[in-house]
């Protein structure tokens, strides 16, 4: 029999909230300076488009099962247009992505490496670059950390509402 682990002390809402800032802030500034959807996002839009019109039909033989047009969707509803709505959503999910990543490391290595982790995600080119897009990637990004993180608690913690949202987000 082993020992259970130590408790994990919780992260200081300083350090979580600059986390945030710093995701947020280049991301923002990338959105602001986009004009015009990437290819990719016009066919989300089509998708997105069919859903709103009730064709689920066409939709999905378009784009089988993705979580990504039907957001669109829910948020043109909601009286955004699909581009403004896709540079809303990459945003708020791609600072949102920096969250389950540090939990996950913190819990998992130490806040230190948590702390560097996050950081590089912050600022990686690649990640400012496409979360403001109107493409899915940050919805995978968010939804891969989340399912990272729910899946190394349940291991680890034996809770069933982390294996039940691990299977959520996966």
């Amino acid at each position: 029999t082993s020992s259970p682990p130590a408790p994990i002390r919780p992260a200081s809402w300083r350090l979580v909230a600059v986390l945030l800032v710093l995701c947020l802030v280049p991301r923002a500034w990338r959105a602001v300076q986009l004009d015009v959807p990437c290819p990719d996002g016009t066919f989300y839009i089509q998708v997105a488009a069919l859903l709103e019109q009730g064709d689920y039909a066409a939709a999905f033989k378009l784009m089988p099962a993705n979580t990504y047009p039907a957001v669109l969707a829910l948020l043109h509803g909601s009286g955004l247009d699909y581009p403004l709505a896709g540079k809303l959503w990459g945003v708020a999910l791609g600072t949102l992505t920096v969250l389950p990543i540090f939990g996950w490391l913190r819990r998992q290595t130490g806040q230190r490496v948590a702390l560097i982790s996050s950081l590089l995600y912050a600022s990686h080119p690649t990640f400012i670059e496409w979360c403001p897009e109107l493409v899915r990637d940050g919805t995978f990004w968010f939804l891969a950390a989340m399912t990272l993180y729910c899946a190394f608690r349940a291991v680890t913690e034996v809770r069933i509402l982390f294996y039940l949202l691990t299977g959520l987000t996966l």
